[in-house]
């Protein structure tokens, strides 16, 4: 439901938006570390005062592709056989009249060199290790020689009713990500468990994601089954996560998850599975230890505080003791940075503080952020060598074949246990007064696109 503008056009105004219970805007610098990154800091807040080169979405809530028109760059062209990338800026201005020009961007470059290990969206070998050179070769133009030639898709790449009358019209806000539970690999209580890919598999296995849809959610969910958001519809869906009904390889199935548990050493012990052969139940894993996790949740949202609720009832039900922590949701990111293993800093068992959504620095679900060896991101320390040799050739390949390879891997070896994910992930109320504003899967807040009229 949308609001008809009436009466012309008036030139500025103030607009105010609401954040969800318990989140503030905290970093308004364009660099960080996973413990301050976000999608309200950076999306929302910091994109308002430092736009990136390549803008994605648009005023719209399904365009999830590169948009050129509000980028500050005209897209890049490439040659040498891919290895060169010339960038041209279109002379846009930052709001106290300075130019954002090729020196603009190789003070983000050199800054990325210096503090890579500070910076949220690293990865090893991705950039800036992959830029073997870079430099201004016009006020407006900066060329980058890469080490090798990489994909250009990586590298660029509603309710009915209105409760509240007259006064405010909906708007959907689609979300471009995923929903989860990340398990840390590393915390020194339950690091050797969530090693054990059977172990994630009867957690994945105890979730009934269709039962919480429709009950918490009333529908407006679909399951999680993988590391690709399956709206808005994208063309990196691999088929696994569409099996039995969108839950993917893992669906609802509380028998097979008690099956394989008991089948690896565990028995119930006061109701709490409890490891009875540790040559069974896997390395690190001690006779008499018990499958106890603490999941810290993000608190505000009552639909969500409910999902973690039954979900900790649910693992009950199969002998997983789960225990729900709230906390705000800054508090929680700011304990997510990696950690060493087994070491004093790894305190969070799972993180349960949301979700990921495919809005910058990597715009493509290609993995590098949350799942590979020691990315920026990865706050739950996940590691495998197949898991990256399979990120890093999405980033050579324009084959969707070799993307699908990816994805499908991820779905099978649950790095996240998968929970499900709303759409819309809000509705907004704005005032009738407002016009032209619409919320984009990417989080972006578009505000030159609004206006006020009399």
């Amino acid at each position: 439901m949308t609001a008809a503008a009436s009466g012309p056009a008036i030139k500025g105004g103030t607009a105010t938006v609401a954040l969800p219970p318990n989140t503030v805007y905290s970093w308004i610098f364009p660099f960080y570390s996973i413990a301050n990154a976000s999608v309200y800091n950076d999306n929302q807040f910091q994109w308002l005062f430092y736009r990136p080169l390549y803008m994605f979405g648009g005023n719209n809530n399904s365009q999830v592709t590169v948009n050129y028109p509000l980028s500050t760059a005209s897209q890049p062209v490439y040659s040498n056989g891919g290895k060169t990338v010339v960038v041209n800026l279109k002379g846009w201005k930052f709001s106290d009249g300075e130019s954002v020009d090729a020196q603009s961007v190789v003070f983000f470059m050199n800054m990325t060199e210096a503090e890579k290990d500070n910076w949220y969206a690293y990865a090893k070998g991705l950039l800036p290790d992959n830029v073997v050179s870079y430099k201004a070769t016009g006020p407006d133009q900066v060329t980058f020689q890469l080490n090798q030639a990489y994909s250009s898709l990586w590298y660029t790449a509603l309710p009915a009713t209105n409760p509240l009358s007259g006064s405010y019209y909906l708007e959907p806000f689609l979300s471009y990500g995923i929903q989860y539970a990340q398990p840390n690999f590393n915390n020194p209580q339950v690091g050797y468990m969530v090693r054990q890919l059977y172990i994630r598999q009867a957690m994945q296995y105890a979730m009934n994601q269709p039962g919480i849809s429709k009950a918490l959610w009333r529908g407006y969910s679909n399951p999680g089954s993988g590391p690709v958001p399956t709206v808005p519809s994208n063309q990196f869906i691999p088929s696994i996560e569409r099996e039995n009904n969108g839950q993917g390889p893992y669906p609802y199935n509380p028998s097979k998850a008690k099956a394989l548990l008991t089948s690896h050493g565990w028995s119930p012990v006061g109701g709490v599975m409890t490891c009875q052969d540790p040559s069974k139940c896997g390395t690190g894993i001690t006779q008499g230890e018990q499958l106890k996790f603490t999941f810290v949740y993000a608190t505000g949202i009552a639909a969500a505080t409910a999902t973690w609720q039954a979900i900790k009832s649910e693992e009950s039900s199969v002998g997983i003791d789960v225990t729900i922590q709230g906390e705000s949701f800054n508090t929680i990111i700011g304990q997510s940075l990696p950690c060493a293993p087994m070491g004093p800093k790894c305190n969070v068992q799972v993180f349960a503080y949301g979700g990921w959504n495919y809005d910058g620095p990597g715009f493509e679900p290609t993995g590098e952020p949350l799942f590979e060896t020691g990315a920026g991101s990865n706050s739950g320390n996940y590691s495998d060598p197949t898991m990256d040799k399979l990120i890093q050739e999405t980033h050579t390949s324009n084959s969707p074949g070799v993307f699908d390879q990816f994805a499908t891997y991820a779905s099978q070896q649950l790095p996240f246990m998968w929970i499900p994910e709303p759409e819309p992930y809000q509705i907004q109320a704005v005032t009738s007064k407002l016009h032209g504003v619409t919320f984009n899967p990417d989080f972006t807040l578009l505000p030159e696109y609004w206006y006020y009229t009399k």
